[in-house]
């Protein structure tokens, strides 16, 4: 990619961020898995940024969803390759998207959440080491085969 089309993704971008509304980030927090039994609490996301950056992403990506399909209907051939052209555009956009909001939730919740092999948001944008991400119990392991865990 080259630096134009760069500055064209991120403006782009900054279009749909300052589309988002507070009423937005509230439904699309309530929209958000709800926690489940095993998951670790890592505590809330407060970045605002991030929240826009998943909404602009749940967004970007519905329409990249939109324009493959309309491009699956076009009549002419040169439509369904721009609307295709489109839709990479648009999933790459979101693509950056969500890479961008795993970025901002180290920054807010710190170091902490990248110790363990992946994390999650939940509903009420709570970041949550999930149940299947965390790592095996050695512990127990250990003392099914009889041995005192290590410390």
């Amino acid at each position: 990619m080259n630096l134009l089309a760069s500055s064209q993704m991120l403006s782009t971008l900054e279009m749909y961020l300052t589309e988002i509304t507070d009423r937005q980030i509230e439904r699309e927090g309530q929209k958000l898995d709800k926690r489940e039994s095993g998951d670790t609490d890592l505590g809330p996301l407060t970045s605002d940024f991030a929240k826009r950056l998943w909404c602009a992403h749940s967004v970007i990506r519905s329409r990249a969803v939109q324009a493959m399909a309309r491009s699956k209907e076009a009549v002419e051939d040169y439509e369904e390759k721009a609307l295709e052209r489109e839709y990479r555009r648009l999933d790459d956009l979101a693509d950056i998207c969500k890479e961008w909001v795993w970025h901002e939730v180290r920054q807010d919740i710190g170091e902490k959440a990248w110790a363990q092999q992946g994390v999650g948001l939940r509903e009420g944008w709570i970041v949550v080491i999930p149940k299947e991400k965390q790592g095996p119990d050695i512990g127990k392991f250990f003392r099914a085969i009889g041995l005192p865990p290590p410390e």
